[in-house]
């Protein structure tokens, strides 16, 4: 049996990312990052550092490319100041590692056929498409990238649909969870005998860790408190 982590939106959270790497079964095969490792909290280089000692198969979210573009116009203001926060502090060496990130990836694991983006495939990469999103617009997406899995993150939602043309996959959150649960998530994902099994996966952390990070290197109050909420 084989198996693949499928983890996003960690945010610079580092004490949900700690929480996240203790609680990973380690006999996987692949850990995919759906984007945005950095942005929000107080820990982009500590972060950074942890996935790439898991060798994460990355793409590039929104957090991302606004560092790397020099580019906020599409960000409300708690993302600008943890962005212009994320810049002050970053190192040059995580910088280069960022670079490497994809805009996609395309793979076959077991037979099927994976596409996995940030946002969803053909939608501006800061663009979200929640989990009610049409089923025709979601079926536009596998004619578009002619895979049988389709990976997206940057809703900070979980979610598995199932369509005839295959599966539509979101593993929400692993550092600041917006669906009413306080409990980070992500997915772990296994071919058996041509069956895919996804089993969303939540988690506890040390949040008032990560108020305490907040607070110190004077992020907004926002971005802590809706920690506590999940939302």
């Amino acid at each position: 049996m084989q198996k693949l982590i499928i983890v996003s939106d960690i945010h610079a959270n580092l004490s949900a990312m700690q929480a996240f790497v203790k609680n990973l079964d380690m006999e996987h095969d692949k850990i995919i990052n759906c984007g945005d490792l950095i942005g929000y909290y107080a820990h982009p280089n500590e972060c950074l550092k942890i996935a790439q000692e898991l060798n994460m198969d990355s793409v590039i979210g929104e957090h991302e490319y606004a560092l790397l573009n020099n580019d906020i116009s599409f960000m409300n203001n708690f993302s600008r100041d943890a962005l212009r926060y994320a810049k002050s502090v970053i190192s040059k060496e995580n910088i280069d590692y960022i670079k490497t990130f994809q805009d996609n990836i395309r793979f076959e694991f077991e037979g099927k056929k994976f596409y996995v983006s940030h946002s969803a495939p053909g939608f501006p990469i800061w663009k979200s498409v929640p989990p009610g999103t049409s089923a025709n617009i979601y079926n536009e997406m596998f004619e578009k990238v002619n895979s049988d899995i389709i990976i997206m993150g940057h809703t900070h939602q979980p979610f598995v649909h199932r369509f005839k043309n295959g599966l539509i996959i979101n593993p929400g959150s692993a550092g600041q969870p917006r669906d009413s649960n306080p409990r980070p998530s992500y997915i772990e994902l296994n071919v058996e005998d041509e069956k895919v099994n996804v089993e969303i996966k939540r988690f506890t952390y040390d949040i008032e860790e990560t108020r305490k990070s907040v607070f110190m290197q004077g992020l907004p109050n926002f971005l802590s408190e809706r920690l506590y909420m999940g939302v």
